[in-house]
């Protein structure tokens, strides 16, 4: 495992219990709890869904009825958000919705990250944004998670996007939460 991807790990956590989690194995595992969070092609999987629960049903839509969604209107707000930076640089950058990861991707290169991380609820979405190129010296990971309950540590990120996810969470009040959270500077 290089330094970069060791950082990476070391801004991850448990979900259920906020425990550090181990990459010694595949898939990652909870160090307190010994909760297991497969690799999906890419993607990390946090997600664990009872059948018939309200966020089961949401998932479902949202797989179904976007399975090839892609954001091709994303010049202007990337834009918005270089605006709002000002110039200021990201060593890292969280973007919780990030959908196939072309705003993350873009930002990232705009702040000099040296690191993205990329969450959303589908890990097929995810999976085809695996495949998309990403600028050199950019070190990422995919994971598929709950924007309500990250799996990430507290000030783990300079900045933390979150574009066009708030109109589909039931409560935006955890996730703006969780945006003062895990970034340690500005979220977006």
């Amino acid at each position: 495992m290089t330094a970069m991807q060791q950082a990476i790990l070391e801004a991850l956590q448990c979900p259920k219990d906020g425990g550090p989690l181990s990459a010694d194995n595949h898939p990652l595992t909870c160090a307190v709890c010994g909760a297991h969070y497969p690799l999906q092609g890419s993607v990390v999987d946090f997600v664990e869904l009872a059948q018939g629960d309200d966020e089961h049903a949401l998932l479902e839509y949202y797989e179904n009825e976007h399975p090839g969604c892609n954001l091709r209107l994303t010049d202007w707000k990337v834009e918005h958000i270089a605006a709002l930076l000002g110039g200021d640089r990201a060593e890292s950058v969280l973007d919780v919705g990030c959908g196939m990861g072309e705003i993350a991707r873009s930002v990232a290169e705009l702040a000099h990250a040296r690191r993205l991380v990329g969450v959303d609820w589908s890990g097929p979405i995810l999976r085809a944004g695996t495949a998309k190129p990403v600028p050199d010296g950019l070190q990422t990971a995919w994971l598929r998670a709950n924007a309500l309950r990250l799996p990430i540590r507290d000030d783990a990120f300079d900045l933390m996007l979150a574009v066009d996810i708030v109109e589909h969470v039931m409560e935006p009040d955890r996730l703006f939460a969780e945006a003062r959270r895990v970034s340690r500077r500005l979220y977006v």
